[in-house]
């Protein structure tokens, strides 16, 4: 990196020439460039070699801001530089879903999770549902960012309709037993009709979080969750899943968006899966293709109708999964379990 001076008369700095996109190791040389006469110190230490100010970086991986003094006293101003520290170690690539090897549809090789006594609402109910019930702000806070919310769930933007949503393809699935195989090939036991989803939200209308028993053993837990979520909520935690043993112990998970989830049913910039490391299930049906299984490349949006994910969970070899908490985490967001089932 380096920072040419563009000195004016008297040798008072009036721009800078900066890299874009700075990416430096987590301990590497700053180089600044000394000509002319305008001074620049680096705070932390730092030393001038070859006509160069050095310094080290220090702090943890990701996008940071070097502040450099620029000018002669006493006309000085701070600068701030862009700049990302990478790990000394690349990270491992993240994952990218692929449906269980579990050959033919057999449903001894799986362990049905009943959520009867969880389910609370219906895909396309639940957020008018959330739109009548959630508490506006106590006056004389402003109501303009509510109602901009709450305009989110309508059927209208900005005065034109917008595709609304719909579970009819997956509601199609469902056989005499209660049991709809998604495109994938996991089984999920649900009904054709009536409530269908168990949703978490703290915007009010429905609970913060549901428990449900589970009492199986095996090697991976598929819960199909669907909901809706904001750019705002980007980057931290939406949804916490806790996976709670019959031995006491418990393992929670965060999931995060748009990373290890992402929105199922926000309809205003168009719907897409963009998030390869859980799978989906199309269930809507009206456009897009019916699941991941029929999707080459996950790592790229794929533009698709009302829809679930399919998240998978490592389970602890030969420990009993007693039940599985699941729980909203961030502001606004709606979510829901649809499904849920233990491939053994």
């Amino acid at each position: 990196m380096c920072i040419r001076d563009s000195a004016g008369a008297g040798g008072l700095t009036t721009g800078l020439s900066l890299t874009p996109g700075l990416k430096v190791d987590a301990v590497c040389a700053v180089e600044f460039d000394l000509s002319a006469a305008a001074t620049y110190t680096l705070n932390h230490g730092g030393r001038i070699e070859d006509g160069a100010l050095r310094g080290t970086i220090a702090g943890a991986p990701g996008p940071g801001v070097l502040f450099v003094l620029a000018g002669q006293p006493p006309l000085t101003t701070w600068l701030p530089i862009r700049l990302r520290i990478d790990p000394a170690t690349p990270p491992a690539p993240g994952r990218v879903w692929q449906p269980p090897d579990a050959g033919v549809r057999d449903l001894a090789r799986w362990a049905l999770v009943d959520l009867s006594g969880v389910y609370n609402s219906t895909v396309v109910e639940a957020p008018q549902y959330v739109q009548t019930h959630a508490p506006a702000p106590e006056m004389p806070a402003s109501q303009i960012n509510f109602g901009y919310w709450k305009d989110h769930f309508r059927d209208t933007h900005h005065g034109g309709r917008i595709e609304t949503l719909s579970d009819a393809a997956w509601r199609a699935k469902v056989g005499a037993d209660g049991v709809a195989w998604t495109r994938d090939g996991i089984p999920f036991q649900t009904v054709r009709d009536g409530a269908n989803i168990g949703v978490v939200t703290l915007t009010g209308g429905f609970p913060a979080k549901l428990t449900f028993p589970v009492h199986a053993a095996g090697q991976t837990l598929y819960l199909m969750i669907s909901g809706i979520t904001f750019p705002v909520q980007s980057h931290v935690p939406n949804v916490r899943v806790t996976l709670r043993y019959t031995d006491g112990g418990e393992e929670s998970t965060g999931l995060v968006n748009p990373f290890t989830i992402g929105d199922c049913w926000g309809t205003w910039c168009g719907r897409y899966h963009d998030c390869a490391a859980n799978g989906f299930e199309n269930l809507g049906g009206r456009h897009g293709p019916a699941g991941s299984a029929d999707v080459p490349d996950l790592t790229q949006p794929v533009e698709v109708d009302t829809e679930a994910h399919l998240v998978p969970f490592a389970l602890r070899p030969g420990e009993e999964l007693a039940s599985v908490m699941f729980e909203a985490v961030a502001n606004e967001v709606i979510f829901g379990i649809m499904g849920a089932t233990v491939l053994k």
